[in-house]
């Protein structure tokens, strides 16, 4: 939900010389209650007591419809250190919320001088160099066919020991690896798709 602006607001967007600086919110991205924050800037950015990693990201313009819904968005990250095909494969992103906040450089110190817009992950695809993110609005989440799948290359998504996964040996642990899955003899049980390629993850 976007908030009313204030004057300030509304009159450093109308200078061209004043850039926005994008802050993105990816809330609870594995599960147990951690958001993942990152500023499309070129240095670290503290906003409203939270702090925004500097990451190399970018979206589509924002805009309405003619009903004057949200469209659909795309984001686009940089893969650094393949940190998000480690994020993608180890978390379900799919449905996950988003948060795209828009501020400027001058008025960081003003907490109520930005602009929400809010969307949730619809289909991501990763590549060894990108990341590539499909938003919605909330309106488009309640047309989407559940449930949805994820489909990981080595990562198994069913919860150890569990009807699907179907192993009763003595261990307690599990990596959720094909690898793993060998060494306790359950491979015909892998939750996981080790036919496809190795370069991309889709969803």
């Amino acid at each position: 939900m976007s908030l009313q602006l204030d004057s300030d607001f509304v009159e450093a967007k109308n200078q061209d010389q004043i850039k926005p600086i994008f802050l993105y919110t990816i809330t609870d991205y594995d599960g147990g209650g951690t958001d993942l924050r990152l500023a499309g800037y070129d240095v670290n950015v503290t906003y409203d007591g939270l702090e925004y990693q500097a990451f190399p990201i970018e979206h589509e313009r924002i805009g309405q419809n003619s009903n004057g819904e949200v469209d659909a968005c795309r984001v686009k990250l940089a893969n650094v250190n393949r940190l998000l095909s480690f994020y993608t494969e180890q978390y379900e992103f799919y449905l996950k919320k988003v948060t795209i906040k828009t501020v400027f450089a001058d008025l960081l110190s003003d907490a109520s001088a930005y602009r929400d817009d809010i969307y949730y992950i619809l289909s991501y695809a990763v590549s060894e160099s990108v990341a590539e993110f499909e938003l919605t609005s909330r309106f488009n989440v309640l047309q989407v066919q559940l449930p949805g799948r994820v489909y990981l290359r080595n990562h198994c998504k069913w919860d150890f020991k569990s009807a699907r996964c179907g192993y009763s040996g003595p261990e307690t642990e599990c990596s959720k690896t094909l690898t793993q899955c060998r060494l306790y003899l359950n491979e015909l049980r892998y939750g996981g798709f080790p036919s496809i390629p190795l370069k991309r993850l889709y969803v």
